[in-house]
C-alpha cells in the first residue's frame, strides 16, 4: 500500500513523506533429494556426510530461496573385474592392448563415484598367412598345386586345413577324398583336375586349437577359355618401410584393393590398373597390414600380409 508520514520541520514548516510499499511473497521452499558418492558438490559448497541441509540462497532483487537437500550416500562401487583371452591385439575402452597383463580403466558412474573395471588380458600368438594361394589356369587331365606359407610355421601345434568351393559354399576337403593330396598341408594338390572343376574356389584355415586364420581365395579355371594361366599377385617388397609394388595378372585390372590396419579400418583404396600398382606407406605406422583385391571375374579375392616397417 501506500504509507504518508507528516512532520514538523525546524522551521514550523509541515512536511510529508510518502512510502509506496510492495510486498512480494516469498518462494516456495525447493526440496532436493541426491544419492551420490561422498563428497558432494553443490552450489560451490561441499558436503562431506549424508543428512538433511537447510541452505537459503540470496537471490538479488527478490526474496532469499529457501533449499531442503536431502543427502544419502550411495555405496561405493566395486571394482569390475573381466578376463579375456585374444588372437592378437584386442581393443579396450578405447585403447588398444597389445601384450598380455592387467589393465585398469577408471570412470565416473551416474552416482558420481569413481568407477573402475579390471582386465585381465591372454594375448595368444597371432596366426597370419604371409603368403596366399594363388588363381591359376589348368589344363584337364593335369595336376595342379597350390601353397601357404604361415606365420608361425605350420607344424609345431599349427595345423592347416584346406577347404573347397563348388558353387554351394566352402566345406572341408577330406584326406580320403581321391580328387585331392595334402589337404592338411601347406602344398595342396588337385590330381587329374576334370573340367568340371573350372571356377571351383580355394582356401586354407589355419588354427592353433585356440586362433585360427583364412587364407585368401585362389580360382583355378580351365585352359579352354585361355583365361588365366600364371600366378595373378605378387607384392615387392614385403616388408616394407616407404613403398611397395604390386604386379598382377592384366585380367585384374579394374579390380579394387583395400588395406587394412590390425583394428579392421582401412587406410588405403584403390583400382589397379594395367599390370602393376604402387603403395605408398610413408603415412602408415609400423605394423601388420591386410590387403584385399576383389575381381568380379569369378568370384575372385585374394588376400595378402604386409608388414610396414
Amino acid at each position: 500500500g501506500t504509507y504518508t508520514f507528516t512532520s514538523i520541520s525546524s522551521k514550523g514548516c509541515d512536511s510529508t513523506a510518502a512510502l509506496v510499499l510492495t510486498i512480494i511473497a516469498p518462494p516456495e521452499p525447493v526440496y532436493l533429494e541426491y544419492t551420490r558418492c561422498l563428497p558432494f558438490f553443490w552450489n560451490n559448497q561441499v558436503f562431506d556426510s549424508a543428512g538433511v541441509y537447510q541452505i537459503s540462497i540470496d537471490l538479488p532483487g527478490i526474496c532469499d530461496s529457501l533449499y531442503f537437500l536431502t543427502l544419502t550416500e550411495a555405496p561405493q562401487p566395486d571394482t569390475s573385474i573381466t578376463s579375456f583371452t585374444s588372437c592378437g591385439p584386442y581393443f579396450w575402452n578405447g585403447a588398444l592392448r597389445d601384450s598380455s597383463g592387467i589393465y585398469y580403466f577408471s570412470t565416473t558412474n551416474v552416482n558420481g563415484c569413481d568407477s573402475t573395471a579390471r582386465l585381465n588380458l591372454t594375448i595368444l600368438p597371432g596366426i597370419s598367412f604371409i603368403d596366399n594361394p594363388v588363381s591359376i589356369g589348368f589344363t584337364e587331365g593335369n595336376t595342379i598345386t597350390m601353397s601357404v606359407v604361415t606365420s608361425p610355421p605350420a607344424g609345431a601345434g599349427l595345423s592347416l586345413q584346406w577347404q573347397v568351393d563348388d558353387g554351394s559354399g566352402f566345406v572341408n576337403i577330406s584326406a580320403t577324398n581321391g580328387s585331392y593330396q595334402g589337404s592338411d598341408s601347406v602344398t595342396l594338390a588337385i590330381l587329374n583336375a576334370p573340367l568340371a572343376f573350372d571356377g571351383y574356389r580355394y582356401r586354407c584355415i589355419a588354427s592353433n586349437g585356440s586362433c585360427s586364420d583364412t587364407s585368401g581365395i585362389a580360382v583355378i579355371t580351365s585352359d579352354n577359355a585361355s583365361v588365366l594361366s600364371r600366378p595373378f599377385v605378387s607384392v615387392q617388397p614385403n616388408p616394407a618401410r616407404f613403398q611397395t609394388f604390386l604386379r598382377f595378372h592384366p585380367t585384374l585390372a579394374g579390380s579394387i584393393f583395400r588395406l587394412f590396419d590390425l583394428r579392421g579400418t582401412e587406410q588405403l583404396s584403390g583400382t589397379l590398373k594395367g599390370t602393376s600398382a604402387g603403395l605408398d606407406l610413408r603415412k602408415l605406422p609400423p605394423g601388420l597390414y591386410t590387403l584385399k583385391i576383389e575381381s568380379s571375374l569369378k568370384g575372385f579375392q585374394t588376400i595378402h600380409k604386409i608388414i610396414v616397417e
